[in-house]
């Protein structure tokens, strides 16, 4: 797919909830505050532009990490591209989940779940979990064990023949 030039691209709606509170907050991003524009491109696409704080997204938000309990981040352009990204934090901000819903011209075309959990906070131990919609089933792509120094993989390749 081209790249999607910057001006069919829309601003990028992060809408947020806070640990104790049931109001929901909308931040409104431009995209050259949102991505990093590398010296290669010379536009944003909605599904391969970088994120400025692709590691943390709630580093967007002016909000200490562990009071953000939902995130919700939309990127669409005007042709029907969209990316939603949806995280949900506990543990005081060290445990989350996360779904990413890629549309094509409108059309659903990848779903992938996240889910790290927390289970040593003094080693920076966690579990992760990552499936993707295959047709309906949500399928294990990686499960993995990490900590401050290692990280250690499992092998999920019964699943190959689902991916193809």
């Amino acid at each position: 797919m081209e790249d999607i030039i910057i001006n069919s691209m829309k601003d990028i709606l992060i809408k947020y909830l806070l640990v104790d509170s049931s109001e929901w907050k909308l931040l409104e991003l431009k995209p050259e505050d949102y991505f990093d524009l590398n010296e290669q491109s010379e536009s944003y696409s909605v599904f391969d532009s970088i994120e400025k704080h692709f590691l943390d997204p709630r580093n967007y938000l002016k909000e200490d990490l562990d009071k953000i309990l939902i995130l919700n981040i939309t990127i669409s352009d005007s042709l029907g591209n969209k990316s939603e990204s949806k995280f949900t934090y506990w543990d005081e901000g060290r445990s989350q989940i996360k779904e990413t819903l890629e549309y094509k011209l409108g059309i659903l075309s990848y779903r992938t779940i996240i889910l790290s959990v927390n289970i040593d906070s003094e080693n920076q131990k966690s579990l992760i979990l990552r499936v993707e919609d295959i047709e309906g089933n949500l399928i294990p792509i990686t499960q993995a064990m990490n900590d401050i120094s290692n990280f250690y993989g499992y092998d999920l390749s019964i699943f190959d023949s689902l991916r193809s």
